[in-house]
């Protein structure tokens, strides 16, 4: 029954913070949690896996161009707000987590004890102002393609 227990209770034992919430001396042995797990569920969460997996879109779709006749993979459904490909999903959210993961990153250099940051994390702080501000940018291009004139 325990095995049946801990089976169900593993995406609170990621989710959940740890304090308060362990009264058994046996699970607040257990190690902490690192940052991989919650990234690749965030991930998944954000990325269209409920909408792919009951919809079953394409991968990507196909558009003969009109000149050429030649056809071409197209991977933003345009001009549908409702759809999407598979590909348009994990694009987006691989956008976002980049986005987030340099706003984390200016979080905890800026946390940083010494007064004069080394040089490799002065580059990781341009690094992560470039993906936090860009993020964003991207996006905003995105949704304009997706959507159309919708945001002007």
């Amino acid at each position: 029954m325990n095995a049946l227990i801990d089976l169900f209770c593993w995406p609170g034992r990621i989710l959940l913070p740890r304090a308060g919430l362990v009264n058994d001396e046996k699970e607040s042995k257990l190690k902490k949690v690192e940052w991989i797990p919650k990234t690749v569920i965030f991930l998944v969460a954000i990325s269209g896996t409920i909408y792919n997996t009951v919809n079953m879109p394409l991968t990507y779709g196909q558009k003969a161009d009109p000149v050429s006749g030649v056809i071409r993979p197209v991977l933003f459904l345009a001009k549908r707000p409702n759809g999407q490909y598979m590909l348009e999903g994990m694009v987006v959210s691989l956008i976002i987590l980049v986005g987030t993961a340099g706003l984390f990153l200016i979080e905890k250099i800026a946390s940083y004890k010494s007064q004069k940051l080394p040089s490799h994390f002065q580059i990781l702080m341009l690094i992560a102002l470039l993906a936090a501000w860009g993020s964003p940018v991207v996006l905003n291009h995105l949704v304009t393609f997706k959507l159309g004139n919708y945001l002007k």
